[in-house]
């Protein structure tokens, strides 16, 4: 058999090692976690505005017994790739192939952020203060510096804040300060378009070309910051860029028989959604079968993703990427489908892990 070792139990990980356990019969898959269970956090960017901050939290021994996949709780204190051993804190773990799904940490602000459930209540405290004063000239600014690796999550809370600002009838100033040219890099012109488009009618000001050296010093009654991350590193593995994240190839090899999966790796995106097709490119470099998996998962062709962004007033736009593995290669992403539908967004749509978890877990 060949034995494959996955560290890091977020949704990448969980996501590449049922892929593995599927497309690749013949394959002994280990999941390494700090904890019994996957901790599915509410969708953080409802959580300044109201939603739940409560978790949920998914057995992984029962998630994952029925696909074959071993649970192993222990944390990763370094990885030997020449060796091909996982020194775990229960002792060495050996390995054909390791994968590598460790995330990311945020850089150090002084600002308001989004990263963390922490984040999202101080940033819900703060709104309920500006919703309380009295003050005039009232703004939020949310500040994206080009080292910040996606960028949708700041549009769509603005757009969220917009909806807010409006159900108060609060006088509060919005603005979105870019430094790159053009924002949402990752979509095609007409799909930015659509959102330049919602923010300009929702009220919400774009500053886009802002100098990088002037970008924290624009200041409002409260900024939120989408800054730079990097990768949660692993001792052992040195194969990190000048972004803070493993370069990989287009199949995701980092080194030796070690692979990167999720936000911890180079690429266009940190977000749930390209789990599915970052674990199937690993699957086809290990010999695995995708027709296993079948046309497409959960209606998304295995070859394709798709990003859902909240657009306010149960609306949710939806962005469908053809081509999937061709950003790792280095070709631009092509944009196949956008459209606006009715409903709140599905931020695991198009991946094996959304049936696995509860309706509570999509929910939040």
């Amino acid at each position: 058999m060949h034995r494959v070792t996955v560290i890091g139990a977020g949704i990448a990980g969980v996501e590449t090692a049922v892929t593995l356990m599927r497309t690749l019969p013949r394959a002994a898959v280990t999941l390494v976690s700090p904890w019994p269970s996957m901790r599915i956090l509410p969708n953080l960017v409802y959580v300044p505005f109201g939603a739940s901050e409560q978790g949920v939290d998914v057995r992984l021994d029962r998630a994952l017994a029925s696909e074959g996949v071993t649970l192993q709780v222990a944390t990763c204190d370094r990885v030997d790739p020449a060796a091909h051993v996982a020194h775990l804190s229960t002792g060495p773990l050996e390995h054909d192939t390791v994968v590598v799904a460790t995330g990311t940490l945020p850089e150090v602000t002084n600002a308001h952020r989004l990263r963390s459930l922490s984040d999202a209540t101080r940033l819900r405290g703060a709104l309920v203060e500006l919703a309380g004063s009295g003050a005039h000239d009232r703004s939020i600014m949310l500040r994206i510096p080009s080292s910040c690796s996606w960028t949708p999550p700041a549009f769509e809370l603005a757009l969220l804040l917009a909806q807010w600002r409006d159900s108060l009838q609060l006088e509060v100033e919005l603005v979105v300060v870019v430094e790159e040219p053009e924002p949402l890099g990752a979509f095609d012109l007409d799909a930015a378009e659509t959102v330049r488009t919602r923010l300009e009618q929702a009220g919400v000001e774009l500053i886009t070309n802002a100098p990088a050296h002037r970008l924290d010093l624009m200041s409002s009654t409260l900024a939120v910051d989408f800054g730079a991350l990097t990768a949660h590193r692993i001792p052992g593995l040195v194969h990190v860029g000048v972004d803070g994240f493993y370069d990989v190839a287009g199949t995701g090899l980092a080194a030796l028989d070690t692979y990167v999966v999720g936000d911890a790796a180079a690429g266009p995106y940190k977000a749930g959604f390209a789990a599915g097709w970052h674990a199937r490119r690993v699957a086809l470099a290990l010999g695995g079968d995708l027709s296993i998996l079948g046309a497409d998962v959960g209606g998304i062709p295995i070859d394709q993703c798709e990003y859902q962004m909240d657009f306010g007033d149960d609306e949710t736009f939806r962005v469908r990427f053809g081509e999937a593995f061709a950003p790792l290669d280095g070709h631009e992403l092509r944009t196949v489908d956008a459209d606006v539908v009715i409903g709140r967004p599905d931020k695991l749509v198009g991946t094996l892990v959304h049936d696995l978890l509860p309706s509570a877990a999509i929910g939040a």
